[in-house]
């Protein structure tokens, strides 16, 4: 009944299964780490709209200077952080001008010095060219930041597109 090779009936306990016993376990060990690692990862970079824009903006005038607002808050559950600073870069649009962008500034503190509390409305300075024609046109542009998730306890880098419609107007 019992021969070198082991037990008949019982074939997973004999000495020559062992090895493969051992190597299936330490496959399905791997298999579930990496599961779980990339769900992870997957769930940290697929974040998007951490900062919810608006954009408030009134004609610009051929030859002259305007004023648009760019109103943003951070979605429940996440946190900007103050450094590295935010940064907003714009493509530029021929006839228009873009004089100046307004940084990121707090309208509330925040409990953590390390992250903005209650944001105020970026401000973006925009001329318009005298040349230039009345009609409507739009500024490509993308805001590059870091947010913490306070849920999921991490942190990462986000870049969101904007676009920033802009009316010109013939001059009075």
């Amino acid at each position: 009944m019992f021969t070198n090779r082991g037990c008949r009936l019982l074939p997973w306990y004999t000495v020559n299964h062992i090895p493969r016993t051992l190597k299936i376990l330490f496959f399905c060990t791997v298999l579930f780490w990496w599961l779980t690692v990339s769900v992870k990862v997957n769930s940290q970079t697929k974040v998007a709209g951490v900062l919810e824009s608006r954009v408030e903006t009134s004609p610009v005038a051929v030859g002259k200077e305007g004023l648009t607002r760019l109103v943003m808050s951070v979605r429940k559950g996440y946190k900007l952080a103050k450094r590295p600073k935010p940064k907003i870069e714009m493509t530029p649009v021929p006839g228009l001008e873009i004089i100046s962008i307004s940084p990121f500034t707090e309208r509330t503190p925040s409990e953590d010095p390390d992250y903005f509390g209650r944001l105020n409305p970026v401000g973006i300075k925009i001329s318009a060219a005298k040349t230039t024609k009345a009609g409507n046109y739009s500024f490509e542009g993308k805001v590059t930041y870091f947010f913490c998730s306070e849920r999921e306890m991490y942190c990462s880098r986000s870049i969101e597109h904007l676009q920033i419609p802009v009316e010109v107007i013939k001059a009075e």
